[in-house]
């Protein structure tokens, strides 16, 4: 029966020798996992101590004044009236632009009109050499001044007495209203 204890103590022993080199090496095991957790810890305390030392957000508004475009006609009304008209009439009428604000570039355009003599020419000179063709550009210029002084057009007319060319005008019939619609457009210039 000795025999037998030394036996069941020689296998005691030889367990409790496993246990202990298992035990060993579940500590080991467990002192490498805390270091590594520590180190981590450590890394991220350093990198965030060197992103984040005194953050501050400062805000503000910035402001200014959009200012305005106007585009003025600074004819008397935009409904210029040249008066009675027949064979013969002759005259000038002007056409202001202006603008507010900025330099600007402008173009004038005579439309096709209602009850417009055959021979009713609109003109860029008083010698009534160079025409106006109605649905082109007359005048054109860039680079205006701002304010009221602006870009003044003077243009002439001419209806020419007793050319055979002209639309009969019936005898008896009532004054017939002549409109020539006119646009000014005008751009802000590149240049201020």
């Amino acid at each position: 029966m000795e025999k037998g204890k030394k036996k069941a103590g020689a296998k005691k022993a030889t367990n409790f020798v496993a246990t202990d080199i298992k035990s060993k090496n579940s500590n080991k095991n467990l002192k490498t996992t805390i270091l590594g957790i520590a180190m981590m810890v450590v890394a991220l305390g350093l990198g965030v101590g060197t992103y984040a030392y005194y953050q501050s957000t400062i805000t503000g508004t910035i402001s200014g004044t959009i200012l305005a475009w106007d585009c003025k006609d600074g004819s008397v009304t935009s409904q210029l009236n040249i008066g009675n008209l027949k064979p013969g009439s002759s005259g000038s009428f002007q056409i202001k632009a202006y603008t507010t604000n900025f330099k600007f570039d402008v173009t004038l355009t005579f439309n096709t009109g209602t009850n417009v003599p055959t021979n009713f020419k609109l003109y860029k000179d008083s010698a009534h050499s160079n025409a106006i063709t109605f649905g082109s550009t007359a005048f054109s210029d860039t680079n205006i001044a701002k304010g009221t002084t602006g870009k003044t057009y003077t243009v002439y007319y001419y209806w020419p007495l007793g050319t055979t060319s002209e639309t009969p005008i019936a005898t008896g019939t009532t004054n017939k209203s002549m409109t020539i619609p006119y646009s000014i457009t005008c751009k802000q210039s590149a240049t201020q």
